[in-house]
């Protein structure tokens, strides 16, 4: 079973289980999305080139170039992940023929050629891949390959926007589990809030003292068009009323389990003292996991739902050295 890299924040595995877990995920939160695997304020019609970051198995963006009825010429298409272990074997069978698909670290500059390159980048549920420290620095590369008016199409949802019916000491266990997992890797207890405040303050354009309007669309900056939330509760896609359950307790499954292995790998490494206590808790751990995924002493957590939080943000026009700071506009 391939794990992620040691120092990686990514809390999952890597591996042919994993691979069908995400596929399935994919359905899922497409249909959370009303069927829409971009916001359907996007333009289809300027949309050249499309970037998929934190791409797993790259199934949304198969999906898109293999669903979607373009109004013009077909884009580009280019999926990026830290690691290569889930990308598609066999571009055929995957439907990924048209993709092109490269290893990269978001929280990492991309190089020069991707720079104002795309219309369109994606990203899904990276809320528990992305430590709270790169995430500002993740936002900022990301603006980087966007082309100025480029669209930002970013869906999240964790452990702190999931809720179990009825509520049980099961389900408030498990969620100080994976909040305690999560900043024992650095990661930020919920995902939505620091995302809003990255995006709100990624310019990277040096204006001098007093020389920012808030209401001009000048500078090389996002600005978000779009903030969505969605419950699926009484949801009217079948495929999110059916398979929510479901697919949160799979997710939690994977990521207590992948809990218990970092624990297990940590005491491998460490002194007699340490080792024992890391090792307890990863035992605990895996009991837990156990319960949680048989039910047998907690019957009544049968059914969890869960809210998306979905941002769309925009890419404003870089203004000319020559033009006046105060003449921009929004433009279409």
């Amino acid at each position: 079973m391939a794990q992620s890299g040691e120092g990686e924040a990514y809390m999952l595995t890597r591996d042919n289980l994993e691979s069908k877990r995400l596929d399935w995920q994919h359905h899922w939160a497409k249909g959370i999305a009303g069927n829409h695997l971009i916001h359907p304020t996007i333009p289809l019609q300027s949309i050249h080139a499309v970037a998929d970051i934190a791409t797993g198995t790259g199934a949304w963006i198969r999906d898109l170039a293999m669903t979607t009825t373009w109004p013009a010429e077909k884009p580009e298409f280019f999926a990026f992940d830290i690691s290569a272990d889930q990308f598609p074997k066999n571009d055929n069978d995957n439907n990924a023929a048209d993709i092109q698909f490269r290893v990269h670290d978001a929280t990492q500059p991309f190089p020069e050629e991707y720079t104002g390159k795309f219309d369109v980048v994606n990203i899904r549920f990276v809320t528990y891949a992305i430590k709270a420290k790169d995430l500002q620095a993740m936002v900022k590369n990301i603006a980087a390959i966007l082309r100025p008016k480029g669209y930002l199409n970013w869906q999240e949802c964790d452990i702190l926007d999931a809720w179990a019916s009825p509520v049980t000491a099961k389900a408030r266990a498990l969620v100080g589990i994976v909040i305690s997992e999560r900043l024992a890797r650095g990661l930020t207890p919920s995902m939505a809030t620091p995302l809003v405040k990255a995006i709100s303050s990624s310019s990277s354009a040096k204006f001098p003292s007093g020389m920012v309007n808030p209401m001009s669309w000048t500078g090389d900056i996002l600005r978000i068009m779009q903030l969505q939330t969605i419950s699926t509760q009484d949801h009217p896609e079948a495929v999110v009323r059916e398979n929510t359950s479901a697919i949160i307790k799979k997710a939690t499954s994977a990521l207590l389990r992948s809990g218990v292995e970092r624990r297990r790998a940590i005491a491998a490494h460490a002194g007699s003292s340490e080792a024992e206590e890391e090792l307890k808790t990863a035992q605990d751990m895996s009991d837990f996991a156990d319960s949680f995924e048989t039910g047998n002493d907690d019957p009544g957590t049968s059914v969890w739902n869960c809210e998306l939080t979905w941002v769309v943000a925009r890419k404003a026009v870089i203004k000319e050295d020559s033009e006046d700071w105060m003449s921009a506009r929004r433009g279409n």
